[in-house]
């Protein structure tokens, strides 16, 4: 009995003592306990490797697809730009005719009939033309100016002592000693830009205005006006000199020229004879009246910027502009 194995019965091998079905048993069941946990690590390794692969793939299709429509996006942005500019090439050609398609035209309409057309069609075909130039021309100077120029001559003669000009009133002082055949109009590009100035003043001049006008965002502005003891030139280079009296010890000459915006002058210069001022700091007393001493010139128009000089020196100045003044060739507004 000692012979037998305790688990299967079976008989023990002499020289070991084992049992060889026991031994066989067990190292079948290792063989199949090794080969579950291998077969469960290739499993688990063969799902990670799809959990990864899965994961790989929908962030690789939705960087596709981003770029997709990214290139969908730019592909409808071509097509945007390319149906605007196909617009803008329609509009520019229903805006501009060549001349060679109104040479055609013309030739067309004269073989297509010698008979005059009704008024209608003359209508029509007005709109049309207007619709194919894109609509009304630029307005040209004397076309802006226009309304100033009837509004004096409308109010002639000038001896209410005021000119209405678009809601400004106008001193008629200067206006008042003169007829329609002796005031005119001018049209000058005081400034060299691509804008005429208009210029109302005596038709025998060196240079005197009395009102000058320009226009900016379609709207004339007013420049200046005169006055008997509030004067202004014009010069050669484009510069305007007022020349201004307060009394007997107060005379002004100012330089201007026009501001870059063409919205007004600019002051730019002032030589002055001012006894108050010069009595005021000292240059003379009361019981001195030295005129010599009362010359001062400025780059302000207030006591800021007044530097004493001589009376040479000043009346240099003030000859250089009236050197250049320039005679304006006016137009009398019985003409207009």
């Amino acid at each position: 009995m000692n012979n037998l194995c305790k688990k299967c019965g079976n008989v023990l091998d002499e020289q070991t003592g084992r049992c060889s079905k026991c031994e066989k048993d067990e190292k079948t069941f290792k063989i199949a306990v090794v080969a579950c946990i291998a077969s469960f690590l290739i499993a688990l390794v063969a799902l990670s490797f799809a959990i990864y692969y899965l994961n790989s793939d929908g962030s690789s299709a939705a960087i596709l697809k981003s770029h997709h429509k990214n290139v969908e996006i730019e592909a409808q942005d071509e097509n945007d730009d390319d149906s605007s500019h196909n617009i803008v090439k329609k509009k520019k050609s229903s805006q501009y005719v060549s001349s060679s398609s109104k040479k055609s035209s013309k030739s067309s309409s004269k073989k297509s009939s010698s008979k005059k057309p009704s008024s209608s069609s003359k209508k029509t075909s007005s709109k049309k033309s207007t619709a194919q130039t894109g609509g009304s021309k630029p307005k040209t100077a004397e076309e802006y100016y226009d309304e100033i120029i009837r509004a004096y001559i409308a109010q002639y003669p000038w001896d209410s002592g005021i000119i209405n000009i678009r809601g400004e009133n106008v001193p008629a002082e200067f206006f008042s000693e003169y007829s329609l055949d002796e005031i005119g109009y001018a049209y000058v590009n005081i400034d060299g830009n691509y804008v005429d100035e208009l210029l109302i003043g005596p038709v025998n001049n060196d240079g005197e205005v009395f009102a000058m006008y320009t226009y900016n965002l379609d709207q004339p502005i007013t420049l200046l006006t005169s006055s008997y003891r509030n004067r202004h030139y014009l010069l050669d280079e484009g510069g305007v000199i007022n020349e201004g009296s307060g009394s007997a010890v107060v005379s002004i000459w100012d330089y201007y020229y026009m501001a870059p915006d063409m919205c007004g002058l600019m002051f730019n210069e002032r030589i002055t004879l001012d006894g108050f001022y010069a009595e005021d700091e000292g240059y003379v007393d009361s019981a001195n009246g030295d005129m010599s001493k009362m010359w001062f010139r400025s780059e302000t128009q207030d006591y800021s910027g007044y530097e004493s000089i001589s009376e040479e020196e000043a009346r240099e100045k003030i000859d250089e502009w009236e050197s250049k003044r320039v005679n304006i060739n006016y137009t009398p507004l019985s003409e207009y």
